[in-house]
């Protein structure tokens, strides 16, 4: 994407407190292989179950 000078790029909203971004799941070296899909799978179900409020603090 490219931006008139002066205008800084947009940034994604910061993620919560103790909740890791998720920068460090996606490789783009890994991509095509059945594990690395099998592992975003993972992290996606993690990541939703994350997202519910469970009332732990």
């Amino acid at each position: 994407m490219i931006l008139p000078d002066g205008v800084p790029h947009p940034r994604p909203p910061r993620p919560d407190p103790g909740r890791r971004p998720p920068l460090a799941v996606r490789h783009p070296a890994e991509k095509g292989s059945s594990q690395a899909e099998q592992d975003c799978a993972e992290v996606a179900a993690l990541l939703a179950r994350e997202r519910q409020p469970t009332g732990t603090g």
